[in-house]
């Protein structure tokens, strides 16, 4: 399965949380729309969980992306790997000690050297690293040489709103909700729930989806 293929499964799932929100208002015969009282509000979280899994989905299509593609850079000698590849290389390995050189001959002695190192890259760093804010998207794709993969998006993107810059704030802004959700109870400095709608977690999961479309091209 392609990166791009299990980001669709993903984010399908986050459309499901959606479907329940609604098909428990039509159990409840809350119906369609409209506010809820106190006692219903609690589905609101079904939104809520729409935005962080959305958020979620582009963190590991980016994962899967680098894990894709590190150990093809590491393995072709015609390619002179980027800059921001080397220092993530210089994480796993270190020349400064011997036991440091030591560690660097067992990946250049194997017969899977290129793909050993890229595991210890994956293991050791990326998979600690959360890639879902505009700085962090476009530096784990620099790794793979692209300069900046969200103008590569606008480039992509035909219709208003959607230069560089417009991007980088929409997700950052939907980076920060799904933060606040996760991290924060989705609370206000007075205690007080954050409001949120159906529609907003809709609109999250589709600019999400738009994104990656529109970013999969470049690390084709």
């Amino acid at each position: 399965m392609t990166p791009l293929e299990q980001f669709n499964r993903n984010i399908l799932g986050a459309e499901k949380y959606l479907e329940m929100y609604y098909e428990l208002r039509k159990l409840k015969k809350l119906g369609r729309r409209g506010a809820l009282d106190a006692t219903n509000r609690y589905l609101l979280w079904l939104p809520r969980a729409t935005v962080v899994s959305a958020v979620g989905a582009l963190d590991a299509y980016i994962h899967d992306i680098l894990a894709l593609h590190i150990p093809r850079l590491l393995a072709d000698a015609s390619t002179q790997i980027s800059e921001s590849l080397a220092t993530l290389l210089g994480r796993v390995i270190s020349t400064k000690k011997r036991e440091d050189v030591q560690d660097m001959l067992r990946f250049i002695r194997s017969t899977t050297g290129p793909q050993s190192l890229a595991h210890e890259v994956r293991e050791s760093v990326c998979r600690f690293e959360s890639y879902q804010a505009p700085a962090k998207v476009v530096g784990a794709l620099k790794v793979l040489g692209i300069q900046d993969v969200l103008a590569d998006a606008a480039g992509r993107w035909q219709g208003p709103q959607t230069t560089r810059d417009n991007i980088a704030m929409r997700l950052d802004r939907y980076v920060k909700r799904r933060n606040q959700i996760a991290h924060e109870a989705d609370l206000d400095t007075h205690g007080e729930p954050r409001a949120i709608s159906p529609n907003y977690a809709w609109d999250c999961k589709e600019f999400i989806k738009a994104l990656v479309e529109r970013i999969d091209p470049s690390v084709q």
